[in-house]
């Protein structure tokens, strides 16, 4: 759920900055996710998970901000 929560976040906040044209600003939240959030809490956590569940949260947050 917390993924999903911020996932919503990163979506509106670069939805905002394309808006805007801040091109750079969005490019640096979807960077910001992408690592900080993702790789490094969400997909190490997710490791010792063997649920579907899980992998179909990640799947969708991968293609949602690529």
């Amino acid at each position: 759920k917390q993924l999903l929560k911020e996932l919503n976040s990163l979506v509106r906040k670069v939805t905002q900055n394309l808006e805007k044209y801040r091109f750079a600003q969005a490019s640096e939240e979807i960077y910001q996710f992408a690592w900080h959030s993702f790789a490094d809490q969400y997909i190490e956590n997710s490791k010792n998970r063997n649920d579907t569940e899980s992998l179909l949260t990640l799947n969708f947050s991968l293609l949602t901000f690529l």
